[in-house]
Parts: C-alpha cells; structure tokens; sequence
C-alpha cells in the first residue's frame, strides 16, 4: 500500500511538474520569426473570441488559447484589451500577445508602385496615402533623385547589395515596384526598408546571375531603368536592351528621351524638347556617352532581365509611339522617316 501511495505521488507530481512546465512555455511562448507574421485584426476583444480568434489564426495552439483566456480573466487584462489590426508571431507566448493587443490597433495603408516608378513617385503615392507629409521626408532616407551627391539613410551592413551602389547615388531602382501593406504611422525609413527587403528577394536570382557572369549589377539595374522607361512589351525591352549594350560598347549616346525626363523632372510628354535636351545632368544622356551614375526608376524583373539576356538584333535606332508601338530603323536615313511619321519635332 505504501509503494502504491508512493507511486501514485510520483505520479501525480509529475503531472503537475508537466502541466506547469506546458502553462509557462504557453505563456513565454517560442516565437517562429523563420515564420511570417500573421495579421489578426480584432473585432470582438473579449477573452474567450479573441482566445479562439488566434487560435484559428494560428498565433496559439488549444494550450496557449486555454491559458490567454483563463490569464487575462484572472490578472483583469481583459478590461485593456483593443480592437483593430495587430501582427503576432506564430505561437506567440501568452505574455506578448496580451501586451501587444493591450496596444491600441495600428491601422494599414495599401500602396501600389508601378513598375518604372521613380523616387518623385514613390514619394507622391505616400504623400497621398498619407504615409508621409512630403517628399523630402522620404528624400531623407533614399537620397534626392536625379542628384549625383546626396546621403542616403542605409550602409551595406543593413543591405549586403549596396555595397555595388556608387557612393553619393540615391537609392533610385532600389526600392522594388510592388504592392505593400504599411503601417499608416509608419515612418518613412521604414517604409524605405520594407521596399529593400523586398527587392533583396525579389531580385536574389538575378543578382545571383549577374554576379556569375561577372557583370556589374548596379549598371544592369541603370539600364533596365532606362529599357522600363522606353519601350513596354517584352519583346521590344529585349531588343532595345541589345541596340543600348552596342551604343554602349560603340560610345554612342543612349540618347534616350526618358533620362531627360528624369534629370528635368518634367512628367507627362514621351518626347523631348532641344532645350531639354541641353540640361546638364549627368542622367542627361543626349550629353553623356555612358551610362547614367544610376537608374532613373525602379525597373520590374522583366526588365532587369531583358538587360541580362538581351535579343541580339541589327538595328541601331528606334522610336517608340505615345501608344507603345516601337518604330525600329537600321539606318539614319529610316530613322528619319520613323521621326517625320510620329511628328515627334525633333
């Protein structure tokens, strides 16, 4: 009788040895941060919905559901909890996410960079998400566009691949075209690093591949830029990617209307005027014979890599359209014609 006394003891103290230990690990938690954070947006803040609430989300196992609950009745935690839009780690601990949706909910913003944006529009989209209060905060953190000095908020110790960037060059290319979800309050250096996070992924293969061939990326980046800007379809960014390598590796002129653009800051026409023509700016390449000290925008994947795997053809000019069409000319004379055609005056 006394073994089984004995026994019976062991037994039931290692239960509760075991059930303690369960109840603290559910309460410290484990955060999986190899795991994306979830979005929970809370509606209904009282203990037993919002227990089941991020169990169904799967912030808590039924363990670490039980213990929310039963915590947050037992330590009055419940009278603080909010409603609205919190990220939690996957198996959260108890602990964190009390203190995380005793905070008040912050509330999302969703932005859309097109392909070929540049800093001036990056910078107008947050302005009228109301992410930011004017350009020169995000200017702050990126460089000023179209400016060969500027500082930029970031080292090559937050981002590896800005190392390839030239110092004294913005951030213009860096900032992946996309669709993001902020944070309304969000500052603008966090804004900036969501959209490196996202290029350092989006862009590993073929900066992978370019560092294979031994290319120089920050230069593939400028000239996707410029192919984004000029030509749309796929077909023709290969194409022109291939007359821009020749005029390159012949010291021709890009003479490429959408760097005008951009060392100008003039929106809206697809052709240049003469006098736009003669600004000064180390982007200007109607002036210059190389490639710009960087890109004028934020080229897609399609782009880059149409710059990487270029269609090797035999033209040397080419205009394109206000409707995307690509007028292409092997001949000064054709090239002409193609300019008399679309009237572009120049």
């Amino acid at each position: 009788m006394k073994r089984l006394l004995i026994a019976i003891v062991a037994v039931s103290a290692f239960i509760v040895l075991a059930v303690s230990f369960r109840v603290y690990m559910s309460y410290e938690g484990i955060a999986s941060t190899d795991r994306p954070s979830i979005k929970v947006v809370v509606t209904d803040p009282s203990p037993h919905a919002l227990a089941q609430q991020l169990k169904s989300a799967g912030v808590f196992d039924p363990w670490a559901a039980f213990v929310f609950e039963s915590s947050v009745r037992l330590n009055g935690a419940d009278k603080s909890l909010h409603a609205g839009t919190f990220w939690l780690w996957p198996e959260s601990g108890v602990r964190e996410a009390i203190s995380t949706l005793s905070q008040h909910g912050r509330e999302e913003v969703t932005v859309t960079f097109p392909e070929g944006s540049d800093l001036r529009d990056v910078a107008a989209r947050l302005e009228k998400a109301g992410v930011i209060k004017n350009p020169q905060e995000l200017y702050a953190v990126t460089g000023d566009p179209a400016a060969r000095e500027t500082s930029i908020a970031f080292t090559s110790e937050d981002f590896p691949f800005i190392e390839e960037k030239p110092i004294g060059v913005s951030l213009e290319g860096y900032l992946f075209p996309d669709t993001y979800r902020f944070f309304a309050d969000s500052s603008a250096r966090e804004v900036v690093e969501k959209m490196l996070g996202n290029f350092r992924k989006k862009t590993a293969d073929v900066r992978a591949e370019a560092g294979k061939r031994g290319r120089d990326f920050h230069d593939i980046l400028t000239l996707a830029s410029i192919v984004e800007a000029e030509v749309r379809a796929p077909a023709d960014r290969r194409i022109v990617a291939d007359i821009f390598r020749r005029r390159l590796e012949e010291g021709m002129a890009l003479q490429a209307d959408s760097t005008v653009h951009y060392a100008t800051g003039a929106t809206g026409s697809v052709f240049t005027t003469s006098e736009a023509r003669d600004s000064e700016s180390p982007w200007n390449t109607y002036k210059t014979r190389e490639l710009p000290p960087g890109p004028i925008g934020d080229p897609g994947l399609d782009s880059i890599e149409a710059v990487l795997d270029p269609t090797p053809n035999d033209y040397v000019y080419f205009l394109t359209a206000p409707d995307g069409t690509v007028h292409y000319a092997k001949t000064l004379e054709e090239h002409n014609a193609n300019k008399r055609f679309l009237g572009t005056g120049q």
